[in-house]
């Protein structure tokens, strides 16, 4: 074995990477067999094995999804394209010892996203932070999360345990220590996280969680069969395993798009997930994940377990101003129908009070950003955040408040900057819509904090003071970072008139 060839022996079979710049990288590690035919809509299984040593040195395919929702979460367009994607990635600085693990679920809003976005390259944080890395994928849009009365529910989830399963049985190969593995995601990734710790399935598999804005949305098994039905309609065939077998993986991700496209037709009947951009959620089904993440349980084999968890300041910002020109104010309809969904009987009047005295805009538009943020991101992070704690977990809040560069600071600090900081990849796709290059020294600065506090959380080591109900102590992520009380109050006002994430979304009528 060359220097700059490691090979390493899998359960599976021997794989070869690359080595330089003080790490070895090994990549499209399958975790589990191809998914096709009668394997479509089915729990994942076991890797194929094979004889020789397998090329580990490319990314490979992503999980089958549209084009917009490749663009949207910055997935390269051009790379391989293969039913063998349900794959890791692995960044270690040594095949030696036993390093503590952090293993990456990526958002997309349950539609799209995927391990070879470059934007979630391991190496910075391997090697800053003498961890090894993994980033795994996992069956997205109908593929993944489609709920239906023949099938398996939760395949995406049912994915990330595998992969969690693949960690265990062969990180040590690697220098990992199966045995101080952090899990992390952001956004649909932090729902696939906060899933795992609810989920009996998960149980042992993982020491310490990250959850970077939750989105609150957790279906009822009705709410996801009536998805289901929409989405057959549109695709013109039945609703069960075998009508949506009959359409290709990537056929039936463009209808898909077409159906999210048109959420808010659906508004009367779904509620409040016609608002969320996607028809897609974990569904609470009493066995894959039998209870909200939110919901309070005692006997959660995940009672007490280290958490990070925060959100951006304007997570929202990130869908309204994201676009080529400055939005429209909303229609008023808009913002009442807004207002009727995510906080029905709330004070509407003391709610833009509240956002008048944090010094956030109280114009038409700012107000909906507000609001939907709340609803769909601050309150459920913190929410459960609130949940861990109370019940004597460490867990470590935090709030970014780091301001976007680019489109002269309209985004403000939207959904999705975080991540390439934590990273070190800014000038990767993602990072690139939401920072000039080159980053000041004091961007860098931050990015370089994150990415410390991160990694000694993964080490075992407290990042910062600890969140309690009482001093609700938050770190508010700046270029002058700093604990201090949650600053967000307006959202505390949607808690009580939305059972504090208690419950699942379920029908209007």
């Amino acid at each position: 074995m060359s220097a700059d060839s490691p090979v390493v022996t899998t359960t599976a079979g021997a794989v070869r990477g690359m080595a330089g710049g003080g790490l070895s990288v090994f990549k499209a590690l399958p975790y589990a067999a191809p998914v096709t035919n009668e394997a479509r809509f089915a729990p994942p299984r076991p890797p194929e094995p094979w004889t020789g040593i397998r090329d580990a040195t490319r990314y490979g395919s992503a999980a089958p999804q549209s084009v917009v929702g490749m663009d949207r979460s910055g997935v390269p367009s051009g790379g391989p394209r293969s039913d063998d994607y349900l794959t890791t990635n692995v960044w270690t600085p040594g095949l030696d010892g036993a390093r503590p693990v952090m293993v990456w679920f990526h958002g997309g809003a349950y539609l799209g996203g995927s391990a070879v976005n470059p934007a979630f390259d391991g190496s910075t944080l391997a090697r800053d932070g003498d961890v090894v890395v993994v980033t795994a994928n996992h069956r997205v849009g109908a593929e993944g999360f489609l709920h239906l009365q023949d099938a398996v529910a939760n395949r995406g989830l049912l994915d990330a345990v595998r992969a969690l399963e693949w960690v265990r049985e062969n990180i040590a190969a690697f220098g990992g220590d199966p045995g101080r593995v952090t899990v992390f995601g952001q956004s649909a990734g932090a729902g696939i996280v906060a899933s795992l710790l609810a989920m009996p399935r998960a149980a042992g598999l993982f020491r310490r969680a990250i959850v970077q804005s939750l989105p609150g949305a957790f279906l009822t098994p009705q709410l996801g069969l009536a998805v289901a039905d929409v989405i057959a309609d549109a695709a013109q065939v039945d609703a069960d395993r075998a009508g949506f077998r009959s359409v290709s993986p990537v056929a039936l991700a463009e209808v898909v798009e077409r159906v999210a496209a048109d959420l808010h037709l659906q508004v009367d009947e779904w509620g409040p997930i016609a608002l969320t951009q996607t028809p897609f959620a974990p569904v609470v089904d009493d066995d894959v994940l039998p209870v909200s993440p939110f919901a309070p349980d005692p006997s959660r084999w995940s009672r007490g377990m280290p958490l990070i968890a925060g959100h951006t300041r304007d997570e929202f910002r990130a869908f309204t101003r994201g676009g080529a020109a400055m939005p429209d104010a909303p229609d008023p309809d808009r913002l009442d129908e807004a207002f009727r969904l995510f906080a029905p009987g709330m004070d509407r009047a003391a709610y833009v009070e509240s956002l008048r005295a944090e010094g956030a805009g109280d114009d038409g538009l700012s107000v909906l950003e507000s609001i939907s943020s709340d609803w769909t991101f601050a309150v459920p992070t913190h929410r459960f955040a609130q949940a861990q704690a109370s019940a004597g977990a460490p867990t470590y809040f935090y709030e970014f408040a780091v301001e976007s560069t680019v489109r002269g600071g309209m985004l403000g600090a939207p959904h999705g900057a975080d991540h390439p900081l934590v990273f070190g990849n800014v000038e990767a796709s993602i990072g690139a819509r939401f920072y000039r290059t080159p980053i000041s020294p004091g961007l860098r600065r931050v990015a370089d904090d994150l990415r410390r506090r991160w990694t000694d959380f993964a080490h075992g080591r407290a990042p910062w003071r600890a969140y309690d109900p009482e001093s609700e102590a938050t770190m508010v992520f700046s270029e002058h970072s700093e604990v201090r009380p949650y600053p967000h109050r307006a959202a505390a006002r949607l808690v009580p008139v939305q059972d504090a994430y208690g419950r699942v979304l379920d029908r209007v009528r």
